[in-house]
């Protein structure tokens, strides 16, 4: 099979395959940055060691543990609740605080999201571990056929990554707004002072 010339489309065949594969690292890189600053919880002094701790955990995850994580814990059902500082374990003597950022949905979208993203997954896998199999490199048609789906599979990538750095950057203009608000009186009479902004006390 290697004596026989190299059809002119393998080329084309290879540059897109490679396309397909950065941008999948990229949409890699940023769920696991998304996953690794959506919740934090604990002790005030202690939030930056866990953002870094964070990212250590998910630095070695593959992408379809991800996916099964940002569908734990970051896209949910409306109403989804989850305690992050449990009462009974919170120490008195000492600020802590839990921050969460969440994308809701209906049931119905979420699953329509949810099936998307796991396609996605699916079709990683195909091209990691099954593409050769799938089509005849060592012929002008099956460079052509090969093209056509890395092409497809690009744009539904793109997709993707595009959606993705959309709701990393809704979470990071809500991490804005949250450390405009933690600079204000009404938050230091809150955590300093325990008085409410409706005037309260706790």
């Amino acid at each position: 099979m290697t004596d026989q010339p190299r059809p002119q489309g393998q080329l084309d065949v290879k540059r897109w395959l490679g396309r397909c594969m950065l941008r999948l690292q990229q949409y890699e890189r940023l769920m696991k940055t998304l996953l690794a600053h959506h919740e934090l919880a604990g002790h005030a002094d202690t939030l930056e060691a866990q953002r870094a701790a964070n990212l250590e955990k998910v630095s070695d995850k593959t992408l379809g543990t991800l996916v099964k994580s940002l569908f734990e814990s970051y896209a949910v059902p409306d109403g989804f609740e989850r305690e992050l500082l449990p009462e009974d374990k919170v120490p008195t003597d000492r600020i802590s605080m839990a921050i969460s950022y969440r994308m809701t949905m209906a049931p119905e979208r979420l699953a329509e999201v949810r099936a998307q993203i796991e396609g996605l997954v699916a079709m990683r896998n195909e091209l990691v571990h099954h593409f050769i199999e799938r089509f005849d490199l060592w012929s002008e048609p099956g460079c052509e056929a090969a093209l056509r789906h890395l092409q497809h599979c690009y744009q539904r990538i793109d997709h993707h990554h595009n959606e993705l750095v959309g709701w990393v950057k809704t979470m990071d203009e809500a991490r804005a707004h949250m450390a405009a608000f933690a600079e204000t009186d009404v938050f230091h009479d809150m955590v300093v002072n325990g008085i409410a902004p409706d005037g309260s006390f706790d």
